[in-house]
């Protein structure tokens, strides 16, 4: 089935618009919820820290010793809590810091991350567990999480202690730790991540509906790409969320889903490009994404033999490799832009916000930078997304309607025919007499054979002894055209037959069809048929030339 102006009904449209409304309201009702009850005291950040390396003797009920309170001068204090000084090959680190605060209900220790497995002790209790760490278990690498570590309810002037085991050459604290009540920690993340796991939300929702929209008009494939990567974009948001473990607490599978989103992504994005712009220069969008699906397919297949090695050696190069195709796809859009294009300027325009967003992050994360907002990169995807939406939903449209008039056009009579030129079968108007309306065929016939020069009305007047402005109003009552608009149709029916037969550059087909500049070629030719010449010969064409 063939995509038409209008093919979803209004119903339907609304139907859909309604279910969107109401899932987004059933996932977000209970965020909302926490969010707004929670009068939220900002929690306190604890320490300072002290450490010592190595493991701790047990006394005879089997507790650790040094999670014990003593005073003894082993502990060093720890001016940086991630790798402190002295560890000489060893993997166990023993971390405490001395809580302080007023009572409260549920008291905790929120850590933003802690590498990698860990036991918490209070008052000589161990409190929580994340992992093994003991020699005698198995001790995998169980991903990195935030915790929230219960604490006695007479915390003040007591140690939090913590024995950490890591398998890496990074071992600590990276990150925050606050003490304050338990629900007061959660409510924070909820704060922190609430706009970016709602806006993941309706990326899921949105590459949903493409979806079911793919399932019943098959004919598009742009609309798949545009839902697989909406939906990828969706989880890899939610997957770096921390409101993600609320919900469903599974560090490993978000952290496979993290990195599956994050490898796929370009690939759905290559994908969706292509089927807008074409395969680019020497095919480099298509072997792209292609190249990237076979990586991803490697990397993850590896990985799971131990999910570990996605951060440790699969996740760097594969950033090396996605940066090096957004490049790529990038300067593509660009040159499609620069050339007129108007789907290329739509997406070029969301694309430089999105990366102005994402150097606004890099700042703050990489450079130490300090401002107002935290990390807004979401919303710079956001509008990246709505400007690919904006061009497909121009594919679904618009497009159609324009093509079906040009191809009509172009399959009815020819262009200057004598006897239906612009009148519609009607007579000739009574103020063309028969020697203007031979005059005018003599115009029509001269421009049919020199449309690709460089032709002024002053001379087409000149060649029929005519005043040109006369020329100009005649001209109109024949044929229902200007001047200027006719030499472009016979310019741009002329272009479209190179673009679809030959393997000719765009470049080349512009200047021979008589166009004076390429970026008019793409304005005139996108405004005629609805797509960028790249496009129509990608959809038209019997051999792949060059851009």
């Amino acid at each position: 089935m063939t995509l038409s102006p209008g093919f979803i009904a209004p119903r339907f449209q609304a139907s859909i618009i309604v279910t969107a409304a109401a899932a987004l309201a059933m996932f977000l009702s209970p965020i909302i919820a926490n969010h707004a009850a929670a009068a939220v005291e900002h929690a306190a950040e604890i320490g300072p820290w002290e450490y010592r390396w190595g493991d701790s003797p047990r006394d005879a009920q089997d507790r650790p010793l040094w999670s014990l309170e003593n005073k003894d001068g082993a502990w060093r204090p720890a001016l940086k809590r991630v790798d402190p000084p002295g560890r000489n090959g060893n993997d166990t680190l023993w971390m405490r810091a001395l809580l302080s605060g007023k009572k409260t209900a549920d008291p905790a220790v929120y850590f933003d991350c802690v590498l990698y497995n860990f036991e918490a002790y209070h008052r000589g209790t161990m409190v929580y567990r994340f992992g093994a760490v003991s020699p005698g278990n198995e001790r995998r690498f169980q991903g990195r999480p935030w915790h929230i570590v219960p604490l006695a309810d007479d915390f003040d002037g007591t140690y939090l202690y913590l024995r950490i085991y890591s398998f890496d050459s990074h071992i600590g604290i990276p990150g925050t730790v606050r003490i304050g009540s338990r629900p007061e920690l959660r409510s924070g993340i909820i704060e922190a991540d609430f706009w970016r796991a709602a806006i993941s939300v309706m990326f899921l929702l949105g590459g949903l509906m493409a979806a079911v929209l793919y399932a019943r008009w098959r004919d598009d494939r742009a609309i798949l790409g545009f839902a697989s990567s909406l939906i990828l974009l969706g989880i890899w948001n939610i997957a770096n969320s921390r409101i993600k473990l609320i919900y469903l607490h599974g560090p490993i599978f978000w952290l496979y889903a993290e990195h599956a989103s994050l490898y796929l992504s370009p690939v759905a994005l290559g994908f969706f490009l292509e089927q807008l712009f074409g395969r680019g220069p020497f095919s480099a969008i298509r072997r792209g994404w292609q190249a990237l699906l076979a990586c991803a397919a490697v990397s993850l297949t590896v990985s799971a033999f131990n999910p570990f090695w996605l951060r440790a050696y699969t996740l760097r190069p594969f950033q090396v490799l996605i940066a090096l195709y957004l490049v790529i796809m990038g300067g593509m859009i660009i040159r499609e832009a620069w050339r007129g294009d108007i789907d290329a300027r739509i997406v070029a325009a969301g694309l430089a916000v999105a990366i102005a967003f994402a150097l606004y992050d890099i700042g703050i994360s990489f450079l130490g930078l300090s401002f107002t907002l935290s990390k807004i990169s979401y919303w710079g995807s956001l509008v990246f997304i709505f400007s690919l939406a904006m061009v497909l939903d121009r594919r679904i449209r618009v497009i159609p309607a324009k093509i079906m008039t040009f191809t009509a056009g172009r399959s009815g009579p020819a262009a200057g025919s004598r006897h239906h030129q612009g009148t519609g079968g009607r007579e000739t108007p009574p103020a063309i007499t028969p020697e203007i309306r031979d005059k005018l065929d003599r115009v029509i016939d001269y421009l049919r054979g020199h449309y690709t020069e460089d032709i002024s009305r002053e001379g087409l007047a000149g060649l029929v002894d005519m005043n040109h402005d006369y020329l100009g109003k005649m001209f109109i009552l024949y044929t229902g055209k200007k001047i200027g608009a006719f030499i472009g149709e016979l310019r741009i029916n002329m272009a479209a037959d190179l673009l679809a037969s030959t393997d000719r550059s765009i470049v080349t087909i512009a200047f021979e069809a008589g166009f004076e500049s390429l970026s008019t070629f793409y304005r005139v030719f996108q405004r005629k048929t609805g797509l960028s010449p790249t496009a129509y010969r990608e959809r038209f064409g019997e051999k792949q030339g060059t851009n």
